[in-house]
């Protein structure tokens, strides 16, 4: 997602834009020769589009299909957080097409110190889409609970999430207190497929890789925070210095592609404050070679006064 909208593509090599269009607003997944995004905007329901990929090296794409969600009444589906307002959507290739989950979590902002908060309410629904079909189809059956995993809470330090066909979770770690850590696959019913052994340190968070071919552990102490890259039998690909702990990440060649938060840093001196972007570090020296600017969606002012 470009900072000032659109959808920028760029080359995992160098970082540099190859194509953009502003025909869509947020990349959610890829179909074969179709992009599948959503649209930013005010009215009712989540407005998807299908965009037809250019072959060549130019690339480029042209719209396709536009689909309409419905929501529940009162839903917002704007990408970016408002006060008091989150919406959140998770995709995945199904087949031919693309199933989805939506959940707004809303939550009453007191502001005065006579006003109370609310607790935060959750509403949420799951639809397939297909390249050419302008209206969704309801998700049942073994399509929720592909969205919506049923294996029952444990101590994980990445809850289960589909990949493939089947689920991944990642238990174990220093908060809680289990040794040593374990990659564990699940059908989609819940039911145990196999387990990966990731050594029997105790790290404190744990990210999975976005193909689910690597795990980042993350060691932290008072004084740093290093990150180890494995691969699923417990190989350390990779100990880079760290920062932030991602949500996920993505090994391409010898780089490590992944999130950064907005963040302060120190540059030649003067302090620069970065915002949101995707960052590629070089696995052999744990230097950074490019980043792309990302769009801010977290909400970050104004505020209600305080009491």
């Amino acid at each position: 997602m470009a900072p000032g909208g659109g959808i920028d593509v760029v080359a995992l090599a160098d970082g540099k834009r190859r194509w953009s269009t502003p025909d869509g607003d947020r990349p959610l997944c890829r179909v074969g020769e179709f992009l599948l995004v959503q649209l930013d905007g005010p009215g009712p329901g989540l407005a998807l589009r299908w965009l037809r990929l250019a072959s060549g090296k130019r690339g480029g794409a042209t719209v396709h299909t536009d689909v309409s969600v419905p929501l529940d009444e009162g839903v917002d589906a704007g990408i970016d957080d408002d006060l008091g307002r989150r919406f959140r959507l998770r995709v995945q290739v199904d087949g031919s097409g693309a199933l989805g989950r939506w959940s707004e979590l809303r939550q009453t902002v007191a502001t005065s110190p006579s006003a109370s908060a609310e607790w935060p309410r959750e509403r949420s629904g799951t639809f397939r889409v297909e390249p050419g079909r302008p209206s969704p189809r309801l998700a049942v059956g073994a399509s929720v609970t592909s969205l919506t995993p049923p294996v029952a809470p444990r101590r994980w330090l990445v809850r289960p999430r589909t990949l493939g066909g089947r689920q991944l979770a990642v238990e174990g770690g220093a908060i809680a207190k289990v040794s040593p850590v374990v990659l564990r696959e699940f059908s989609l019913e819940g039911g145990p497929l196999a387990e990966h052994g990731l050594g029997s340190s105790a790290p404190t968070g744990a990210a999975l890789a976005a193909d689910g071919r690597h795990v980042l552990l993350v060691d932290s102490s008072e004084d740093n925070r290093r990150f180890r890259v494995v691969r699923l039998d417990g190989t350390v690909v990779a100990e880079l210095a760290g920062g932030a702990a991602p949500i996920s990440f993505l090994i391409d060649g010898g780089r490590l592609l992944l999130p950064a938060p907005r963040e302060g840093r120190r540059v030649d001196g003067a302090w620069r404050e970065l915002g949101p972007r995707i960052v590629s570090i070089d696995l052999e020296d744990g230097r950074e070679r490019w980043s792309v600017a990302l769009r801010e969606r977290a909400y970050r002012g104004p505020h209600p006064p305080g009491p």
